[in-house]
């Protein structure tokens, strides 16, 4: 085996061994702490009290999705396909508020692999997409599609929330991170809004393939 396959294979170990102290820990202390502090919410409010616990449990969601994020970086990223990240980042927001409901929709004819840049790329723009309709949206539904239509990759999310006017926020962080990462991949993203009625970002990236049938998951 020549050094660089050692040295590689090595980085590999590594990244998993630390994705899983990082699960079995970190993460499990975390989320323990967060699932109690809801409880504790929870009773204050049922006995009339009202104990002002908001900002500690966004924090601590915050903090929650954004190891699960660096988590998955590092456990999947090579070694699970696209379509089973993309399904473990909906299950993982499905967690963090089971309040809401959050379908998934993949074609079929994205059962395959795609090049690791676009699938990593992509699979952090639709975290990023999750993250702000999950903290600011107040939505009750989240539908993520996915499909193809001709070489183009279509990812779509959409929300019933409170919705926003895009050009007061286009020059947010958020979305001119998104639209850097999907510009490099020579594609392009575009957010739909307005005040009461939701949003919808959809995302197009140049890819070979035929168009699928949703499958709904």
């Amino acid at each position: 085996m020549r050094q660089r396959d050692i040295e590689t294979r090595a980085q590999n170990e590594e990244r998993r061994r630390i994705a899983r102290d990082l699960y079995d820990v970190v993460l499990q202390d975390l989320s323990g702490v967060l699932q109690s502090l809801r409880l504790t919410h929870l009773r204050s409010k049922n006995a009339g009290l009202w104990l002002d616990l908001e900002e500690e449990l966004e924090a601590l969601g915050r903090a929650s999705s954004g190891l699960r994020s660096a988590i998955y970086d590092l456990r999947h990223e090579r070694e699970s396909s696209f379509v089973e990240s993309v399904e473990s980042l909906v299950e993982v927001n499905r967690e963090l508020t089971p309040e809401r409901e959050i379908g998934l929709a993949i074609g079929e004819g994205l059962r395959g692999n795609l090049p690791p840049k676009i699938g990593v790329e992509l699979l952090r723009v639709l975290s990023e997409i999750l993250t702000n309709a999950r903290r600011h949206s107040g939505a009750g539904n989240i539908e993520v599609r996915q499909r193809t239509e001709s070489d183009v990759l279509v990812a779509e999310v959409t929300d019933d929330g409170r919705g926003f006017d895009p050009m007061v926020a286009q020059g947010g962080v958020g979305l001119v991170g998104m639209r850097e990462r999907v510009e490099e991949l020579g594609g392009e993203i575009e957010v739909k809004s307005r005040p009461g009625e939701g949003t919808e970002v959809t995302v197009r990236l140049p890819l070979e393939g035929d168009t699928p049938t949703p499958r709904r998951l």
